[in-house]
């Protein structure tokens, strides 16, 4: 019953679901605007520059041999980075903060996302999948581009 449709499905019922809880559940002390601002930056951090961008690209880069470090560090930007980014992002100016305190996070964020992802990358190498609670190898059955791929571990 439950395979990569189902999933597909899940995903997109739970975004759909952020932009209403965001709609239904902000408190009306927030200014709009600031509210607005959250869906915008919802849907880009979602959208063709935002997770679904980076997503096919991962995908258009899977079995290729020239994907450039650059090209990987745009994949998880805009994949894994932007959600991190976004959910910083909105936090900070739904509780009031400046808009230099949410470039700083913003920062923040960005590093510590792909941070993340050298770290999941490493980790898909070098532990089993009972030590990760998720299949080990993945990456490399499916000749995705990682950081070890294109650096090697010593990197």
């Amino acid at each position: 019953l439950y395979g990569e449709d189902v999933a597909i499905l899940a995903g997109d019922a739970m975004l759909s679901t952020s932009f209403e809880h965001v709609a239904a559940h902000t408190p009306r002390t927030i200014p709009p605007e600031k509210i607005l601002d959250v869906v915008i930056r919802l849907g880009k951090s979602v959208g063709p520059v935002g997770l679904a961008g980076g997503q096919v690209m991962d995908l258009e880069c899977e079995g290729r041999d020239n994907v450039t470090l650059a090209d990987l560090t745009w994949i998880h930007t805009h994949k894994t980075a932007a959600l991190l980014q976004v959910a910083a992002a909105c936090g900070a100016i739904l509780g009031g903060a400046e808009k230099e305190d949410v470039e700083k996070l913003e920062t923040f964020a960005l590093d510590i996302g792909l941070a993340f992802q050298v770290a999941d990358d490493i980790l898909d190498v070098t532990q089993s999948s009972e030590q990760l609670g998720k299949t080990a190898g993945k990456d490399e059955d499916t000749d995705k581009t990682t950081y070890p791929k294109l650096m090697g571990l010593e990197g």
